[in-house]
């Protein structure tokens, strides 16, 4: 018994400087990257954030997409191992009325679906979890020759994550989750298999995890109110109002920068100083931004990251030259084969990001110009935040989640400032 209080110590000592550290997000994607998954920071830590979102009021559903064999249940997996497993719920597939018929409510739990089709039947019921936090469904009985109806309840909002092959799911879906992609880039492809190939792979230690699952434990008690700064509400109104959508993705990003103050307030006292109640600093917001921009950007304008990249791509090198580009610039720009290009170029014009120069050319060489829907990044630059917001003051200083590298920026040096 003295043995087993020991190590419940050893284990809470460990978790509680684990969250403490001020490098803990980065602390995250080294752990998944000890669980066997190669690259995918980005993606880890969106997974990570939304899970923590759980205790939230509102929860963050992720949805995964990607090719066949490019790793994305292996990640969401990866990720889930690091939660504890009294908070999580996994399912191969649900039945039309699962949701309803299930024991226990399913607040404050991540529930994972392998495949989102493998849900398909019992969508609709999930749906009306996500977003009213209760369902109840009538159904008729008969005993003997007695007819009545029962009223099967379930309360509580999960945190869904699922994956799909799918480009777009079903229209309500695609709402109610914030969509990230697998990188299916070549460069990818090439680090993957050199892993399978590597003579010393990184070692998971499997006792580790029982650190990671109090450390989430940790986080997950009483957890604090949010305080908005006055500077939060420039970012609301540089969110682009596009798409009535944008509603639904802003209270997103507001759970997902709390799950961020709530780990960071950790690391720099925060919560020590006021239990109860944490402000979302600014540095909160850069961090935030960091991990989440490519995710909320490229769900919002229904594209492919890599479709988006091209687009600015097009939008910078038209600027620069006062011209329209060709695929050779864009090739030697963004460092992709040629292929490639003219993938992203296809999908890029399909949704107006880019066009055609109108008109016959030289060997019919068609160039690009920007399209004629631009899609501005989802969440602002800090550096125009830093630059209208004097409360803010001229110093803020933040540990990037993606390298685990300090960043300082400067009021005075907004005028060099390059993302």
């Amino acid at each position: 018994m003295k043995s087993k209080k020991r190590r419940m110590n050893k284990i809470r000592a460990a978790a509680l400087r684990l969250v403490r550290n001020s490098l803990f997000l980065f602390r995250v994607t080294q752990k998944i990257g000890e669980l066997g998954i190669v690259g995918e920071k980005r993606n880890s830590l969106v997974l990570f954030l939304a899970g923590l979102t759980k205790d939230f009021d509102k929860p963050v559903s992720v949805l995964e997409k990607g090719a066949s064999s490019t790793g994305k249940s292996e990640l969401v997996k990866a990720v889930i191992a690091l939660f504890p497993p009294e908070c999580v719920v996994i399912r191969a597939s649900l039945s039309r009325k699962a949701p309803v018929h299930g024991s226990g409510e399913l607040s404050a739990k991540i529930l994972n679906i392998a495949e989102y089709r493998g849900a398909k039947d019992a969508l609709y019921l999930t749906r009306l979890l996500q977003s009213e936090g209760q369902i109840a469904h009538e159904y008729a009985t008969v005993v003997g020759s007695k007819r009545g109806t029962v009223v099967a309840r379930r309360k509580g909002t999960p945190v869904v994550l699922t994956t799909t092959t799918a480009e777009l799911v079903f229209a309500d879906d695609e709402t109610r989750f914030l969509s990230i992609q697998a990188d299916d880039s070549p460069e990818q492809t090439v680090d993957v298999i050199a892993a399978h190939f590597d003579p010393d792979p990184i070692q998971h230690r499997e006792e580790e995890l029982t650190v990671w699952h109090e450390a989430v434990r940790l986080l997950s008690k009483k957890v604090p109110k949010f305080r908005y700064p006055a500077w939060l509400s420039f970012v609301g109104r540089h969110i682009p109002p596009d798409e009535p959508r944008a509603r639904r993705d802003a209270l997103r990003f507001l759970s997902l920068l709390k799950a961020v103050a709530l780990c960071r307030s950790r690391s720099d006292g925060r919560i020590d100083k006021s239990p109860k109640e944490v402000e979302i600093d600014f540095a909160d917001y850069c961090v935030a931004r960091r991990i989440l921009n490519q995710a909320f950007t490229s769900t919002f304008a229904g594209a492919h990251p890599r479709a988006l990249k091209l687009a600015k791509a097009v939008r910078k090198l038209n600027k620069q030259q006062e011209r329209p580009v060709s695929v050779k610039e864009l090739v030697q720009h963004l460092g992709w084969d040629q292929a490639l290009v003219y993938k992203y170029v296809r999908k890029a014009e399909k949704l107006k990001l880019v066009q055609y120069e109108a008109g016959s050319h030289v060997f019919n060489q068609k160039r690009l110009l920007p399209g004629l829907i631009p899609r501005a990044s989802f969440l602002p630059d800090p550096a125009l935040i830093f630059e209208n917001c004097d409360e803010i003051g001229d110093e803020v200083r933040y540990i990037d989640p993606l390298t685990g590298e300090n960043v300082v920026m400067r009021r005075s040096e907004l005028g060099e400032h390059n993302e």
